[in-house]
């Protein structure tokens, strides 16, 4: 510790820390002025004419003293209280220049610390110029999301109207519209699958027209004169081309062998809509067609019932004759060039019974009789299961 004395500090304008001599000091001295004090010599202080010593007071103060702690234990020591806050002072003074020199070795990082903190405050101001910014922008975006959304809406309506209109357009187009392969194909090609495509796309446009013509639309006002034209020429090709070619496959039926149902599934029911066609724009060649294929197959299906029906009467298995009636003599001879012979006569009750016909009510799943494949195996049948056989046929084909 050093021998200078140590300057009093001034309480006042630097409070000291509040320890327990700073608490033991300010109870011994008082609220007296440091400054005044120090202006004053220990003679002068201690003279009569400065100081009168009451005792009632010194003991009061003393009984008062006794009850803090550490003015009991410096007069348990026996110390001189005036000495004792000198060091006191002295050791403050210690302290507070020790607490200097450390508050000099730190002010480099004093400085240090209140540099990071104006770059600290500078870095925040630019960040709050920043996100003031950023907000801005947030708030523009925000305002052109919904301008977007607005023109979204706006351009969805414009496509669900114009996916509309477009629709409209193209079944206006697909029905007036008569591309030139169609016009060549039809005037000038043979009837063939592609003939028939053409012509059935020709009939959906002059159906289409004929719907619509009430419509105030100009480009079936327009095409409608070129359609009528075109069907003019369809319906002379079928007036010709259409009317020979349902013939032909119709002749076709006539020839021997012919399985009609294959030739009527695969052939005119695939060009049915050559008929559909010329039955609504050609109708006397529609009527000429209708009769030759009736006329057709009358002829087929008498030509082979009847023939049918002529095979079948020989696989007839004979029950009786006119030898097996009742009133016919059994004692009649035969007369001939060389005198009568004897006639053998079959039983007459035979032919009455029932037998096995029967059989063909019975038996519900016997197929009909295939007259050639019978005649070969010389197979011989009931009338009854002719008659039925005869009928399932016809049953079948009708």
């Amino acid at each position: 510790m050093s021998d200078k004395t140590p300057e009093i500090i001034n309480t006042t304008e630097s409070p000291i820390s509040d320890t327990p001599n700073e608490r033991l000091l300010e109870k011994l001295l008082g609220s007296v002025d440091d400054q005044a004090l120090s202006e004053v010599d220990d003679d002068t202080l201690l003279g009569d004419e400065n100081w009168e010593i009451s005792f009632d007071e010194v003991n009061d103060h003393i009984s008062e003293f006794q009850e803090d702690e550490f003015v009991r234990e410096a007069f348990t020591k026996g110390m001189d209280l005036r000495e004792y806050a000198r060091n006191i002072e002295k050791e403050l003074g210690v302290v507070e220049k020790e607490h200097e020199v450390d508050y000099v070795k730190q002010a480099k990082e004093f400085v240090e610390l209140h540099n990071q903190i104006q770059t600290c405050d500078q870095i925040l101001a630019t960040m709050e110029n920043m996100l003031s910014v950023f907000q801005m922008d947030l708030g523009n975006i925000s305002t052109e999301i919904q301008t977007l959304q607005d023109k979204s809406f706006s351009m969805r309506i414009k496509l669900k109207n114009r996916t509309a209109v477009e629709n409209n357009l193209n079944d206006v187009l697909e029905g007036v519209v008569i591309p030139p392969p169609m016009i060549k194909k039809i005037t000038e090609d043979e009837v063939d699958e592609a003939w028939l495509a053409y012509l059935t796309e020709l009939n959906k446009k002059m159906t289409y027209v004929k719907q619509n013509q009430n419509k105030n639309i100009k480009a079936i006002k327009d095409v409608g004169p070129e359609l009528e034209k075109l069907r003019l020429k369809a319906c002379v090709k079928a007036a010709e081309k259409i009317r020979d070619f349902l013939l032909n496959k119709i002749r076709s039926l006539r020839i021997p062998n012919t399985n009609v149902q294959i030739l009527q599934q695969s052939v005119l029911l695939k060009y049915k809509t050559l008929y559909q066609f010329v039955m609504e724009r050609y109708s006397d060649v529609a009527f000429e067609i209708m009769h030759t294929y009736i006329n057709t197959m009358r002829w087929y299906f008498f030509n082979h019932f009847e023939r049918y029906n002529r095979s079948l009467q020989k696989l007839q298995n004979p029950i009786g004759n006119k030898f097996s009636m009742l009133g016919y003599d059994e004692n009649a001879r035969k007369g001939g060039l060389f005198g009568s012979s004897k006639i053998a006569l079959q039983e007459k009750t035979n032919f009455f019974a029932l037998g096995d016909r029967i059989e063909t009510l019975r038996n519900q799943d016997t197929g009909v009789i295939l007259a050639h494949v019978a005649e070969k195996k010389n197979q011989k049948y009931p009338y009854e299961a002719l008659f039925r056989s005869f009928n399932l046929t016809f049953i079948d084909n009708a």
